[in-house]
Order: structure tokens, then C-alpha cells, then sequence
């Protein structure tokens, strides 16, 4: 419940041309369309040209004819610009500066606008979402760039879904030029279009690109829908170059007509404008009228009084941080305790605001001095009280004034988590009660039920369940902070959250042929829900994977089941193609299935156990293949044999997070630890563990250790250990004071050092290691864990190890199944090293089927054997062999790819790419188009390893074998360099250069892509 109602917390907008920062928000269903009156006229911007025929009004009849006393004159030709300059000339007086202030007059930002006629100017809905005041600028005469500033009286209409705003404002001198409205269909890729705002503060700068792109929202990469609030949005692409500033400005087509408006950057060629489609909307909802900024529910302020107010608590708050900082190095703990007590300046500002809503009850001042106590209380740092004392009479004067009804909501919850008041639970009531607007009262209805299922408070929790009915059943259908009262409350009410550790929510629909089925079906098999879409490039390119776990597990207690989230014709279609195998429920894109399971993004995952809990968590390739296998308890190929050392559920000391005892030696089984705390992993926060001390984010410890000592098992000890370790984020482990796995640290890191990276997956990262046996002493063994969360506002710690002896492979190959055989390479693949992996995989690379030895081969390749495939001649296999090179450099690229990422990750880069190096001979030259750019991971992972004089002859060999990838000549001067061959570097650099400048890498996303990773090289 806690991750959801985070998740609806106020969004800043996202990284825009006008340097704003645009974060992922919920998208509504519905265009945000303020201050709409009955359609007006738009003839200002899409009539077309009248034609040149001469017309004449009858006086008597009162109608148009046309004289037939003289020939029709020819139509003039319509102006074509074909330079920048040109387009300026025809267009650039159309276009103004738009620069936003605030209640004091200070200027806070500036973007673009476009002139629709004299008294209406058109830009993006952020350029003005922060402002509470602005002045447009056009461009002057002859001999003046800019002319005379003009005041904005308001807004027309406002559309914050498709970022669309048109102002209003008055006495725009006679030259200026005004835009029509290119035709929506006629817009084409490949058109030459032409940018002209403001970037970077630079006067009416004009550039020319082309249409790169006609878009959907859908169509976007994932992590640029979430930056988009109309999922049916369109958007023009365009290499015309646009920067921060350019925000609202016009992208025009030849002839100067509207094609989109520029809206985001994503790069130094690549923007987006919102299609003009979307202003011919626009313009069919206009207001005759205009409303004052700012902008309906901005947490702007707009009077003067409660700015300076703000200003001053400003000044105040840095130089109290200061001191406070000054004092805590000097370590006066005297002086930093009166500090917090007396100069904290959040108290005396909220007193301040409470004067200013008694002051001005029913005016607009009121409003913002409750606006003003929303940033105020949110500073708190957890030592002092930030003026939450005054929160209940805040509350009291909100009571007496319905216009502060929705900003007091605020208010509140910018305080969760917080104590429940008796006195804001009873305003909250009285709002339920009131005759306000149903929307207003929704919130209220959530924000009660929110604070209340927060508060810990067990006497709650049978009023806050009949409150959540109550409020859901009245305002369902009504929205807060972009969800819907039901999306919000539903999992309050089934007392569910789909944290790992809950049990799965039941779902129930229909399959593809019209079946009735229901997931509590499946209880007893480990099941994975896979919520896919066919338009979803991440969910296509996870399908073979997919298919080829179903086949594997097909005799096992398992089963994958989809929710999909297309159009039933695009599900089906998918389905038929053989793309999908696996059965699936037809939920559509807004689905009951996906609002239950509050989904925000395809794909995502859920691994649920036997008994129908979830256990992992969006977890893909070889990360969901160990999950299930995890959970698979009847494997045929045990993880560890029955023996185990430590085994999953041991217990554990762990060091309690207010402990003050030094850690000196801590490793070693003779430490004493006896005023620790002890439980059985797993461990972290949530249900089914363990619970660690649970404190407030933000005062979480960075590190949580952990120790176990043991005796070896009697008799010979093992020939091989093997460690299953799940962790978030960072972890260290030694055994007897040697390490043996670190991964997202530092080689320095201390116990208080952050992790370097959050957990690659949502709620942990899975792994299996080989552990050298001769670390084991016959008595008095420790094992010591360090884990280490990325900051102290993590929610999810988790930590559980197990330790014990391989199993005998080579005795269970002897009687194995197909199935056990398989199960027997899929370790292999994980756990490099253990004896008798050489035989065992040499022999299945010969004897077995064609897909266990590509299976054999790809192991033999990590663990470092020689690969033999000399049976391997048909082309089905050989695209397996294909797919496993893809996987491995996918999975190679992501070890070894990133600058925060711990030694042993680049490690198990190393072993990946190695093994995709090895095997792409057996691809070539069958496939070679496909597999061309995958021999530089392993490059890249010996040089990341330090290993540089491999690297140097790795890297050689791909330039050499390819000659145009500059990312391979990126490394391979950075490899050079670090060899002290500074000139043969440079070469390398000098060609790198070379190539990016060259035809093949100019233009499109790919060029894009690798000028990025390049740029990215070169920086380290």
C-alpha cells in the first residue's frame, strides 16, 4: 500500500526546452481543458486562403455574388521559403518571446510563443505552468531586433495533456505576422520543416531538418511515454536543431504554416512537437474570455505578500542549514541540539501563514499562504518539529473557507507519513459532509482514508476499511493525482500490495478463445505473470526467450500466464502468429486486470510461488530463469545437496542499527556478537522476513551487517562450495575473513558507504557463485555479509544466503534425464568452475541433441572450455546459437557497460562476453550481418578489468574484422592509452572522430545511439 500511495505524490514536469524537469505522472483519461466556453470562431489560424475571385456584397439580399463584369484575377503564387533566412523573413515576426515571473517580478523562466491573431498567442502548457505573471516580446522593425514588452492578461484555454496553452493578450502592434494551421494530413516524414524560437536565450534563431518521424505516444521508447500525458498523443519528430528556450515555438513547413509545437529535446538533433492536430482541438474549445494567471491548481504564488514571506524563509532556512552543518563538523553536539531547538525557521514561517489566513479568509492570499506551508512542512528533517504543531489550527482556519479546501488537502498530504490528528481527521469529515464539488470531496475522501491506514494505529483499521468503502463506492469514478479513487483505494480495501512477500491478487477474464479462467487455477505450480503488449518493442523482444522457458519447464510444476494489454485484433494476431504460446488474459490497455495490479509500465513481472506469492519481481532473461528455478523445489538437479552448511533459513546476527560497539575484527568468528540482534534470513522490511529496525526514509542506516559461525560438516570436507546469495543494493561476503563476491562497492567502500547503483531488478538481485572449499576451517568458521542500500531512503533492503556443497555432477549425469541434463547446464551457465564441468560439458556438446549442445556450448564458452559444435550444421540450430550470442551480449553489455558497478559485475561481464567471443565463429560467416558489432563486449570487459593488453588484441582484431563501429575504436584508444601508447591513441580518437562524422552514422537514432556511447568513452 505504501509503494502506491507514493507513487501519488506531486510531479514535477519533465526535462523540456525550457529547462524545466518533467518526471513520469499518471496519466488522466481526459484532456485538462480549463476555462472552456461555447466554441469560438478559428478562422484566424486555419481558413484557408480566400481565392482571388472577386466577390461584392448585395445590399438588397444580403448574400455574397460574384461580379461576372471582369475576368477573375489569377491566385498569387504562396510564398516558399527554402533557407532558414528566407523562413525568418516570411514567418520570424510571428514569433515572440514568452518570459514567466513570479509575485515579485523576478523572472523564473522563458520560452516560445506563435502569434494566431492579435490578441491570441499559442505555446506550451509547462512554459507557463509556473508562472504567476508574463510578458510576451516580438520581433521589432527594420532597425529594431526586439520590440516594446506586452503584458499577458491570462489564459484562453489550457490543455495540459498534449502540453498545449493558448494566452491572451492586447495591443500586439499592426506588423506583426500571425499562423494558419498546416493541414493535419498533408504533414509527411521526410518533409523539410523549420524551427524558430529562442534557444539557450538566443534571439529568434531559425533552423531547417526534416520530419524524422509521425509518432503515437505508444510508438515512444518506454522511458519517454512516461514523460507524456496523452497516451493517444502525436508527435512530429524532427532533427531541426531546438533547445532549452525553444519551448512553444513554431515548427513550420515550407510555405510558414504550423506542422507542430515545439515541445521536448532529447538530444542535440532530436526533438519533439506536439502535432498540429492537437491544436486544431485546441482552437475548437477557445474561450471568448480570458482567466488571470496563473494556471488553475499550480502551487504558484501569486500575491507579493506571502512571496516575500517565502523569500525571507528562503535566506533563513540556508543560513540555518549552514550553521547547523558548521557545528556538526566541529562535532558540538551542544550546539547543533540549540540550533535545531531555537533557530529553526519553518515554526515562526507557518505562525506567519496562519496570520496571513486569518488576515485574508476568502482571498487569494489565503490560498497561497497555504501553498506556501505545503513547502514549508515538507523541509522537515525528521529533528525538528518544522512547525507541525501549528498543522491542527492551520486546519481550524481552513474549515471556515471552502477556497482553501483543495490546497489544505495539500497540505496534508505532503505530511505522509504523519501522526494522526484527531482535529485534521475531523476537517477532513466535515469536508465529506459539505456540499462541496464531488472532486474536492473525493480527495478529501482519499487523503482521510490515506493518513488514517498510514497511522498505525490498530483502533483504525475497521473505520478506515468503511471509510474506503464508503469514499469508493461514492467517488469511484473521480481522480486524484492522476488515478482513480478506485485504482487508489481498491488495494486498501483487499488489504493487498504487490510487494514481494503479498499474495498475488486472484485475477479473473477470458483467453483468447473467449475461456473463463482464474489465476487460484494454478495454485501449486510456480507461476509467472507476464503483463505484455504486442506494440511494446521490450515485450517483442522478450518473446523467444519466453517461449523456449515454457518448453523447457513444460514437464515441470510451472506455468507462464500473460495479461495483455493490446486491442483484442492485435492480441489474437500475435497469438496466432505462434509469437505467444502461452495462455493469456485479453485485458486491453485499460483493463480491470492492470488497474487492479496498479500497472504503470509494460512489460512487467511477477514470479509467485506455489502458494501463490510473489517472490520476484520484474525480473527478465537469465534473472527470471534462476528465479523460477529457485522456486522449483522438486528440481531434479538439487541446488545444494542435502547437506547444506548455511542453509536458506539459518540464523543470523545482525547488527542492530543503533549500536554503538566498534566493529573491529567483525569478520572473524571470535568477535563478540553477542549484543547483537538474531533472526532467520531472508531479511528486510517487509512481511515474511525477518523485519530489520524499521526507521523513517531518510534515516535509514547505509549498511546493515550481517554474521554467521559454523562448523564444517564432518569428514572430508567438500571438493567445491557453492553461495546463492539475493540481495538490494550493494553487498560484500567474506568467508573467514577472505572476499568472495562484491558487487556495487567500491574496493574501499566502509561500513557507511552507499552502494553504488540501485538493484538491477525491482526487488533483488539473484546470483549463484562458486566458493573456493580450502577457505572452510574444520571449526570456528564466519561468514560476514555487508549490505549496503544505494541511500537511506531505501525501501526495499533484502538479504539471504545460502552456502553448501555442490552436488556430484558428474555421478547425476550418469542415470540423467533430458530434462536433468538441462537442468545440469543451466547451473554450469551460473556457477563457473565446479569439478567436473569439462567432462560433463565436452561429452553433451557431441551425444546429445542438437538444442542441448548449443545449451553445452554456451557453458563450455563461460566457464572458459574449449567448444566443439562440429555437428552443428542445420539452420535451426545455428539461429539458436544466434539467439544465445544475443543474450550473452545483451547480458555482457549490461555487466560491463556502466561506470557504477562494482568489480565482481564486471567480472560476470567477462565470462559473458568471453563466451560470446568464443562461440561467433560458429555463427560466421552463416550470420554474419546479425551477429557484426558483438566481438567489442568482450573488449570492453577485459578492459574494464584491467586485463588492457587482452584488451589491445581484442579490440584490434574487431576493428580490424569490421573497421566502421567507432565505439570499437573509442575503447581501443582508451586502451592504447592506458598502455602509455599516446600516439597510436590519438589515431585511434582521430579515426573514432572520423567515423561518426561519416554518412553511415550521421543521421538516424542508431548514429545517435553510438555518438552518445562514444562521447560517454571519451569522458572517462
Amino acid at each position: 500500500m505504501s509503494g502506491r500511495l507514493s507513487c501519488l505524490s506531486l510531479c514535477l514536469l519533465a526535462t523540456t526546452l525550457s529547462g524545466c524537469v518533467k518526471q513520469p505522472t499518471p496519466v488522466a483519461p481526459t484532456p485538462v481543458v480549463s476555462q472552456v466556453a461555447k466554441p469560438a470562431p478559428a478562422e484566424m489560424a486555419i481558413a484557408a486562403s480566400n481565392p482571388a475571385a472577386d466577390v461584392e456584397k448585395n445590399a438588397d439580399s444580403e448574400m455574397i455574388t460574384e461580379r461576372t463584369d471582369k475576368p477573375a484575377i489569377p491566385a498569387e503564387p504562396k510564398a516558399i521559403a527554402k533557407s532558414p533566412k528566407e523562413m525568418l523573413k516570411l514567418a520570424g515576426k510571428g514569433v515572440v518571446i514568452v518570459t514567466v515571473y513570479d509575485a515579485l517580478g523576478e523572472k523564473v523562466g522563458f520560452g516560445s510563443g506563435c502569434i494566431l491573431d492579435k490578441g491570441s498567442i499559442l505555446t506550451n502548457f509547462h512554459v507557463v505552468s509556473a508562472a504567476a505573471s508574463a510578458k510576451v516580446q516580438p520581433r521589432g522593425t527594420k532597425n529594431e531586433l526586439l520590440g516594446a514588452p506586452i503584458d499577458v492578461i491570462g489564459y484562453r484555454v489550457l490543455d495540459e495533456r498534449n502540453d498545449l496553452a493558448i494566452l491572451a493578450v492586447d495591443g500586439l502592434p499592426d506588423h506583426l505576422h500571425t499562423f494558419k494551421l498546416a493541414p493535419p494530413d498533408q504533414i509527411e516524414q521526410y518533409d523539410r520543416v523549420f524551427a524558430i524560437g529562442h534557444p539557450n536565450g538566443l534571439k529568434f534563431s531559425t533552423s531547417t531538418g526534416i520530419v524524422s518521424g509521425i509518432l503515437k505516444t505508444s510508438d515512444m521508447p518506454e522511458q519517454t511515454v512516461g514523460l507524456l500525458k496523452n497516451p493517444e498523443g502525436e508527435w512530429i519528430q524532427t532533427d531541426a536543431v531546438i533547445a532549452g528556450g525553444s519551448s512553444g515555438g513554431p515548427l513550420l513547413n515550407e510555405e510558414g504554416d504550423i506542422v507542430g509545437i515545439n515541445t521536448l529535446r532529447f538530444g542535440p538533433r532530436t526533438g519533439l512537437a506536439v502535432a498540429v492536430r492537437h491544436v486544431s482541438d485546441l482552437l475548437s474549445n477557445l474561450s471568448e474570455s480570458s482567466s488571470p494567471l496563473p494556471v488553475p491548481n499550480a502551487n504558484v504564488l501569486a500575491t507579493r505578500e506571502v512571496a516575500e514571506i517565502k523569500r525571507g524563509f528562503d535566506l533563513e532556512l540556508n543560513q540555518f542549514v549552514r550553521d547547523v552543518e558548521r557545528a556538526r563538523i566541529a562535532e558540538d553536539s551542544i550546539q547543533v541540539e540549540e540550533l535545531l531547538r531555537k533557530n529553526d525557521p519553518a515554526p515562526e514561517c507557518v505562525v506567519r501563514c496562519l496570520e496571513i489566513v486569518r488576515k485574508h479568509r476568502g482571498e487569494r492570499q489565503a490560498e497561497d499562504a497555504i501553498r506556501l506551508c505545503v513547502l514549508v512542512l515538507a523541509t522537515s528533517t525528521g529533528e525538528t518539529s518544522s512547525g507541525r504543531e501549528y498543522v491542527d489550527e492551520l486546519f481550524d482556519e481552513a474549515a471556515l473557507d471552502p477556497k482553501l479546501i483543495p490546497p489544505s488537502m495539500r497540505v496534508i498530504y505532503s505530511l505522509q507519513p504523519m501522526q494522526y490528528s484527531d482535529s485534521v481527521a475531523h476537517y477532513l469529515r466535515s469536508v465529506l459532509k459539505s456540499d462541496i464539488k464531488s472532486e474536492v470531496k473525493a480527495t478529501a475522501g482519499v487523503v482521510l482514508v490515506s493518513i488514517m491506514a498510514v497511522s498505525g494505529n490498530p483502533g483504525l483499521e475497521a473505520e478506515t476499511m468503511e471509510l474506503a468503502k464508503s469514499v469508493r463506492d461514492e467517488s469511484g469514478m473521480e481522480h486524484f493525482q492522476g488515478s482513480s479513487v478506485i485504482e487508489i483505494l481498491n488495494p486498501i480495501i483487499d488489504g493487498r500490495n504487490f510487494e514481494v512477500g503479498s499474495l498475488a491478487a486472484e485475477i479473473e477474464g477470458k483467453d483468447a478463445d473467449g475461456k473463463e479462467f482464474k489465476l487460484s487455477e494454478y495454485r501449486g505450480n510456480v507461476v509467472v505473470l507476464d503483463f505484455w503488449a504486442d506494440w511494446c518493442p521490450h515485450c517483442r523482444n522478450m518473446y523467444p526467450h519466453e517461449r523456449e522457458l515454457v518448453e523447457r519447464l513444460k514437464d515441470k510444476p510451472f506455468v507462464l500466464l500473460g495479461i495483455n494489454g493490446d486491442e483484442p485484433a492485435r492480441a489474437e494476431r500475435a497469438i496466432a502468429a505462434g509469437n505467444v504460446t502461452w495462455r493469456s488474459w485479453l485485458d486491453g490497455p485499460t483493463g480491470p486486470i492492470g488497474a487492479l495490479y496498479q500497472l504503470s509500465a509494460w512489460p512487467t513481472i511477477y514470479v509467485l510461488d506455489k502458494e501463490g506469492r510473489i517472490r520476484f519481481k520484474d525480473v527478465r532473461g537469465e534473472e527470471l530463469e534462476a528465479a523460477v528455478d529457485s522456486l522449483l523445489e522438486d528440481s531434479d538437479v538439487p541446488f545444494l545437496s542435502a547437506n547444506d552448511i548455511v542453509a536458506t533459513n539459518a540464523e543470523w546476527k545482525y547488527r542492530p542499527a543503533t549500536a554503538s560497539d566498534n566493529l573491529a575484527n567483525w569478520q572473524q568468528a571470535e568477535f563478540d556478537d553477542s549484543a547483537w540482534v538474531t533472526g532467520p534470513a531472508p531479511f528486510g522490511y517487509h512481511e515474511e522476513r525477518t523485519k530489520l529496525e524499521q526507521r523513517e526514509p531518510g534515516q535509514r542506516p547505509l549498511t546493515t551487517v550481517f554474521r554467521r559461525t559454523f562448523d564444517s560438516p564432518t569428514g572430508k570436507l567438500p571438493a567445491a562450495l557453492l553461495m546463492k546469495l539475493r540481495y538490494h543494493d550493494g553487498i560484500a561476503v567474506t568467508l573467514n575473513g577472505t572476499e568472495v563476491y562484491r558487487d556495487r562497492l567500491t574496493a574501499t567502500a566502509g561500513i557507511d558507504s552507499p552502494a553504488l547503483s540501485r538493484a538491477a531488478v525491482h526487488e533483488a538481485t539473484g546470483v549463484t557463485i562458486t566458493v573456493d572449499s580450502s577457505l572452510l576451517k574444520p571449526t570456528g568458521n564466519c561468514i560476514a555479509v555487508e549490505l549496503h542500500q544505494f541511500s537511506a531512503y531505501s525501501a526495499h533492503p533484502l538479504f539471504e544466503l545460502t552456502l553448501g556443497s555442490a552436488p556430484d555432477l558428474v555421478a547425476t549425469m550418469a542415470t540423467a534425464t533430458e530434462a536433468q541434463k538441462a537442468e545440469v547446464v543451466h547451473l554450469l551457465r551460473q556457477a563457473i568452475g565446479l569439478p567436473g564441468a569439462a567432462e560433463i560439458l565436452e561429452k553433451l556438446q557431441t551425444d546429445e541433441s542438437p538444442d542441448l549442445q548449443v545449451r553445452a556450448a554456451v557453458a563450455a564458452a563461460m566457464n572458459g572450455f574449449p567448444v566443439k559444435l562440429e555437428t552443428i550444421t542445420d539452420e535451426e540450430s545455428l539461429r539458436s546459437l544466434v539467439k544465445e550470442l544475443f543474450d550473452l551480449n545483451q547480458l555482457a553489455w549490461d555487466d560491463v557497460s556502466r561506470d557504477d558497478l562494482g568489480r565482481t559485475q564486471y567480472a560476470r561481464g567477462l565470462q559473458k562476453g568471453r563466451a560470446g567471443y568464443t562461440l561467433l565463429p560458429l555463427a560466421d560467416p552463416q550470420f554474419k550481418k546479425w551477429v557484426d558489432g558483438l566481438v567489442n563486449i568482450y573488449g570492453v570487459a577485459l578492459y574494464r578489468n584491467g586485463q588492457y593488453e587482452k584488451a589491445q588484441e581484442i579490440l584490434k582484431e574487431s576493428v580490424a574484422a569490421k573497421g566502421d563501429n567507432p565505439v570499437d575504436f573509442a575503447y581501443l584508444s582508451m586502451v592504447l592509452q592506458r598502455l602509455g601508447k599516446t600516439d597510436e591513441a590519438a589515431a585511434q580518437r582521430e579515426q573514432t572522430v572520423k567515423l561518426l562524422n561519416s554518412d553511415i552514422w550521421k543521421h538516424d537514432a542508431k548514429g545517435h545511439k553510438v555518438k552518445m556511447e562514444v562521447n560517454r568513452v571519451f569522458s572517462n
